[in-house]
């Protein structure tokens, strides 16, 4: 149904743009509009339900990228192939356990915690207290932590934590210009920080 449109519209670019001589419009090759393939999957469009398969991925017989172990992520995105039937897996596709699921449960119960008691009362020295904790939680954990690749630049003293200050530089060069951080981003790093 949605290549009917795709069609329409490309007959009639081709019926305003050329002239109506006979001649010209006989010279045309229409079957070809119903043979496109656009991602070069080898999939003709008006049967791929992956329009746009990125190139030389492997792809079944609907045009999408084959998914082997049937994870729901596809073989050339999936860190870990052959996982078990039925498993519960992450976007990279590798088997989600229960200790992550309870440790990841546990950093958004402290990162809401942390959010709300901010919330309740903003100020310096709620933020001095949240450093604090912060610094306390990193000490006690058995691994040492990592900051994400996507908010590294704002470790600038590179001790694998992000402090309040160090969040108030990011903002601070989001208004100068001088990051790349989004007010996406810049949300995302308040909550990594309460997270911690």
């Amino acid at each position: 149904m949605k290549y009917i449109l795709l069609r329409l519209i490309l007959f009639n670019f081709l019926i305003i743009n050329l002239s109506f001589s006979q001649n010209k419009i006989s010279d045309i090759d229409y079957s070809s509009i119903d043979n496109l393939d656009l991602d070069a999957d080898g999939v003709n469009d008006d049967a791929d339900a992956c329009l746009s398969t990125p190139k030389g991925v492997k792809v079944d017989a609907k045009g999408c990228p084959v998914d082997s172990d049937g994870d729901g992520v596809p073989d050339y995105l999936d860190k870990e192939k052959g996982t078990k039937k039925g498993s519960l897996v992450d976007t990279d596709g590798k088997t989600v356990t229960d200790e992550m699921i309870l440790a990841k449960s546990k950093q958004d119960s402290v990162g809401l915690v942390r959010s709300a008691d901010f919330t309740k009362t903003p100020s310096a020295e709620a933020l001095k207290k949240t450093d604090s904790d912060i610094q306390k939680n990193q000490k006690n954990k058995s691994t040492s932590s990592k900051v994400p690749p996507l908010f590294a630049s704002a470790d600038t003293n590179n001790d694998g934590t992000i402090a309040s200050s160090e969040i108030t530089g990011v903002i601070g060069g989001f208004f100068d210009g001088t990051n790349d951080y989004t007010v996406e981003k810049i949300h995302s790093l308040i909550n990594y920080f309460f997270e911690q």
